[in-house]
C-alpha cells in the first residue's frame, strides 16, 4: 500500500514516503501513478463500500455502499445507524436506521475516478493532505484533509474500504422477498403494536400499495412486509386507532449490483 502526506509549514515523515508542501510535484506523480493502475482494468461497474468521517449529520457518516454504474452512483445506502431495540419475546433486534438509500445529489459520494479528481484538488489547496493507495487495482482507499489549519471542522476523512468489480460478485445467494419490513412500537413502551396497522407507501411516480395489518392470526410483533423488489424513494403513512398518524417523506430504498436492499427497521406511534 502506497501512503503519501503533506503537511503546510512543517515536515511530515509517513513511513513509504516523505512529502511537504514545497514538493507538490510529489503527490501528482503518485496520483497519476495510480490512477493509470485504475484506469487499466477499465472498471466501470462496481460496488463500493466507504465511510466519510466529517462534522456531519449521522447518516453522512456512517458506513455507506455506491453502487456505480458505467461510472456514475446510481444508488447509496448509509447500512446502519441509530439505535437498535429488542422487540417481542424472541428479542430480536431492530433498527431505527438500516440500509437507508440517499439521494447522490443531496449527499457527497465519489465515483474512483472522482477520487482521484478530489486529492488532485486538495493537493491545490488543503493545508493538510494524506493519502493512501492500494497497489492492486490503484484506488485510493484512505484521503484525509484539513483544508485549512486555523479552522474548525473543515476537516474530513474518506476511507474505502473495498471495491467489488460486478465481475467478481457473486449473487446466486441473494434473495429479496420483501424490501420494505416494518416493526412498529408504542412510542412511551415501546412494546410493539403492528396489529390493526395501516401502512400505505406511494411514490411520485403513482405508484401505491397499502397494507392493512388485521388478519385474525396477527401478532404485534409480527413485521410488516411490503413492496416486492422494489428500489426508489417513497411517502409513507402508518396509521393506528388511538394514535397519531406518523407521516415519513422521502424514504429511500436502495439497490446494489445484486438486487434490492432490504430496509428493515421500527418505527415509533405516539399515543393520542
Amino acid at each position: 500500500m502506497f501512503r503519501y502526506s503533506k503537511l503546510i509549514a512543517a515536515i511530515f515523515i509517513s513511513a513509504s514516503l516523505t512529502g511537504c508542501n514545497s514538493d507538490s510535484n510529489t503527490t501528482l506523480e503518485e496520483l497519476n501513478k495510480h490512477r493509470q493502475i485504475w484506469e487499466s482494468h477499465n472498471i466501470s461497474d462496481y460496488e463500493m463500500q466507504f465511510t466519510h468521517t466529517c462534522n456531519c449529520l449521522d447518516e453522512v457518516t456512517a458506513p455507506r455502499i455506491a453502487l456505480v454504474e458505467n461510472n456514475e452512483v446510481v444508488s447509496q445506502v448509509a447500512t446502519r445507524f441509530g439505535p437498535s431495540i429488542s422487540i417481542g419475546t424472541e428479542g430480536y433486534g431492530v433498527d431505527s436506521n438500516n440500509n437507508k438509500a440517499l439521494r447522490p445529489e443531496l449527499v457527497s459520494v465519489w465515483t474512483v475516478d472522482e477520487l482521484f479528481d478530489l486529492v488532485a484538488l486538495e493537493e491545490s489547496r488543503a493545508d493538510f493532505l494524506e493519502v493512501e493507495y492500494t497497489e492492486g487495482l490503484g484506488y485510493p482507499t484512505l484521503i484525509r484533509v484539513d483544508r485549512n489549519e486555523q479552522v474548525a471542522d473543515d476537516e474530513y476523512t474518506i476511507t474505502l474500504d473495498v471495491i467489488i468489480p460486478a465481475d467478481q460478485l457473486s449473487c446466486a445467494a441473494w434473495v429479496v422477498d420483501d424490501s420494505l419490513k416494518l416493526t412498529i412500537v408504542d412510542e412511551d413502551t415501546y412494546d410493539p403494536i403492528g396489529c390493526g396497522t395501516t401502512v400505505t407507501v406511494s411514490d411520485e411516480a403513482g405508484f401505491t400499495e397499502t397494507f392493512v395489518n388485521d388478519a385474525p392470526s396477527c401478532e404485534d410483533d409480527e413485521k410488516i412486509a411490503m413492496l416486492g423488489d422494489r428500489n426508489g424513494f417513497y411517502h409513507l403513512t402508518i396509521e393506528k386507532a388511538g394514535y397519531d398518524t406518523l407521516v415519513i417523506e422521502d424514504f429511500g430504498i436502495g439497490r446494489g449490483m445484486c438486487g434490492t436492499r432490504t430496509r428493515d427497521q421500527y418505527f415509533t406511534l405516539s399515543p393520542q
